[in-house]
């Protein structure tokens, strides 16, 4: 009776069907971000700064770096629901910080602050696309 072996050459097309896909999905999830404009409103006891730029959001978080008055204010902030943004920032030992909800791909909320900010504001502006679900 004759054995018949199943050869390597079987197991070929798995591997190189795999090896295809697995840089998609890699390129896919490195593209994942998108960029959002921001502005903040500080009103502190040095003054008075509007700060305004385009930062990445990525895996739903964002950070910004800035220096008004040549102290460095860094913002963070994450989703904490499908349409709900948390923003935290300090400056120079004072703390802010921003609870809401994104309404048409538009967050504006007033910072809670310590210390001698006397009040600040953040805008958060963002792209069509994630007002159109691509957050969920």
């Amino acid at each position: 009776m004759k054995r018949q072996t199943v050869g390597r050459g079987f197991l070929v097309l798995p591997v190189l069907f795999l090896g295809l896909l697995l840089p998609s999905v890699r390129a896919r999830a490195q593209d994942d971000s998108i960029d959002i404009s921001y502005k903040i409103v500080l009103d502190t006891r040095a003054g008075t700064s509007v700060l305004d730029g385009v930062t990445p959001f990525r895996f739903g978080m964002f950070t910004i770096r800035q220096l008004p008055f040549g102290s460095l204010l860094y913002v963070s902030g994450r989703l904490t629901g499908p349409n709900t943004l948390r923003v935290t920032g300090d400056w120079t030992g004072n703390y802010m910080r921003a609870d809401g909800n994104i309404v048409d791909g538009q967050f504006r909320q007033p910072f809670r602050v310590t210390g001698f900010i006397y009040s600040a504001f953040i805008s958060i502006s963002f792209p069509p696309s994630f007002a159109a679900g691509q957050n969920q």
